[in-house]
C-alpha cells in the first residue's frame, strides 16, 4: 500500500543562521512514496486512550493498551515475562522499553513485534520541557513520520499517548508513552565494520558517505549521529542508486528538521560523530577519514577548496574536547 505522508510540522531547530555561511547548499527535500503494511494506515487518528490521556495513533493500533504492559515488575534489562512475550530491552535514564513479541493481545492490529516505550518525567524541569515540546513521545513520533515522509527509513511510529492537561504541579511521577514497529535489519555499521563485512562491498564507506550527505539534504539533523544507532536495510543493493533505501535510523528523539539545509555546525557535528564511532574499525586512520569527507563534500555539492579544511579544524574540535584525540593528525 502507498501512502504519501505529509502530516506533521516537527518544531523545527530555533537555532541561529549565523554559521550557514560555511558550506552554504540548494537543500531539496527529498519525498517519496511509502510502502506500509497493509494494517497501517491515517497516522493523525486519536488514541483511544482513557480519561486524562490523549494521543494519536495509525488506523491499526488506536487502541493499543499501554497501561497493561508490567512497567512497574519488568524492570532489568533483558528480563522477559513468564510467557516470553515482552522483554525489557531498557530501563534507565528516564526510558523504558519493551519488545512486545505478539502486540495483537494488547490491542494493536499488526502481527510483528512492536517497541514499547515508557518516557518517564519525574522532576519539574522535564514537566516544563514537555509543555513547552508538547512530548518527548509526540515528538518523536512525528519526527518518524517527517523522516518517512523524506524518504529516509525509520522504525514506524505507530502511536503516543501522554496526560492530559500536563500534569505540571503534581508529585508523583507520570509518564508519556510512544509505540513503533519493530525494523528487520542485517546488523548495525559497527558489526559491519568490525566483522569486516563492510570490506567485502566495494566502495561501501563512499556509499556511507553519500547516504549520510542525503540525510543532510533531506533536511535532518541526527542529535546521535554514532554508527550504532545507523543499521544495514534487508536486501540492501549497494549497487542502486537510491542510497537512502540501504540504511536505517535509530534513536531520533532528540533530532531535528531543518527546512533549508543543515548549518555548517550540525553537519560537522554529524560528521564527527560518525567519523569518531568508526575510529577502531572502519576508519581507522587519516587517509580514510578525509577520503570519506570528500566523498561526503561531492554528494553534498560543497566545494571542497573551500569546505575541506573548515569541516576538518572544526571536526578535531569536536573530538579534542570530547575525547581528547585528533581525528586528522
Amino acid at each position: 500500500m502507498n501512502l504519501k505522508v505529509r502530516l506533521f510540522r516537527p518544531k523545527l531547530s530555533g537555532r541561529p543562521n549565523a554559521a550557514r555561511d560555511h558550506g552554504k547548499n540548494t537543500a531539496v527535500l527529498i519525498r517519496s512514496s511509502l510502502q506500509l503494511p497493509h494494517e497501517i494506515s491515517d497516522p493523525n487518528g486519536a488514541w483511544a486512550g482513557p480519561q486524562g490521556w490523549r494521543g494519536r495513533a495509525v488506523n491499526g493500533c488506536r487502541s493499543f493498551d499501554f497501561f497493561a504492559l508490567p512497567w512497574s515488575t519488568l524492570r532489568k534489562r533483558r528480563r522477559t515475562t513468564e510467557d516470553g512475550l515482552i522483554r525489557c530491552i531498557k530501563c534507565s535514564g528516564g526510558r523504558h522499553v519493551f519488545r512486545v513479541e505478539q502486540p495483537r493481545l494488547f490491542g494493536a492490529g499488526v502481527d510483528r513485534p512492536v517497541y514499547a516505550k515508557r518516557y518517564t518525567i519525574d522532576n519539574w524541569l522535564k514537566r516544563v520541557g514537555n509543555l513547552f515540546s508538547g512530548g518527548k513521545a509526540r515528538r518523536e513520533y512525528e519526527l518518524g513520520w517527517a523522516l518517512l515522509e523524506r524518504g529516509l527509513t525509520t522504525p514506524i511510529p505507530l502511536a503516543w499517548a501522554l496526560p492530559s492537561p500536563p500534569r505540571l504541579l503534581t508529585p508523583a511521577i507520570t509518564s508519556n508513552f510512544l509505540l513503533t514497529l519493530e525494523l528487520e535489519n542485517q546488523g548495525t555499521l559497527p558489526v559491519w565494520a568490525e566483522k569486516g563485512q563492510a570490506d567485502r562491498v566495494p566502495g561501501f564507506y563512499t556509499i556511507l558517505a553519500r547516504f549520510l550527505a542525503a540525510m543532510h539534504l533531506a533536511g535532518f539533523y541526527h542529535d546521535d549521529c554514532l554508527a550504532k544507532n545507523f543499521s544495514i536495510s534487508p536486501g540492501a543493493d549497494f549497487a542502486n542508486d537510491d542510497v537512502l533505501s540501504l540504511f536505517q535510523i535509530f534513536d531520533i528523539d532528540h533530532g531535528r528538521i531543518h527546512e533549508n539545509g543543515l548549518p555548517f555546525g550540525p553537519r560537522s557535528y554529524n560528521l564527527y560523530q560518525m567519523i569518531s564511532s568508526l575510529r577502531k574499525s572502519g576508519l581507522p586512520d587519516r587517509e580514510r577519514r578525509v577520503q570519506f569527507l570528500r566523498d561526503y563534500m561531492a554528494a553534498a555539492g560543497l566545494d571542497p577548496r573551500a569546505n575541506e579544511a573548515p569541516l576538518i579544524r572544526a571536526i578535531d574540535r569536536f573530538a579534542e574536547r570530547k575525547l581528547h584525540i585528533v581525528l586528522f593528525k
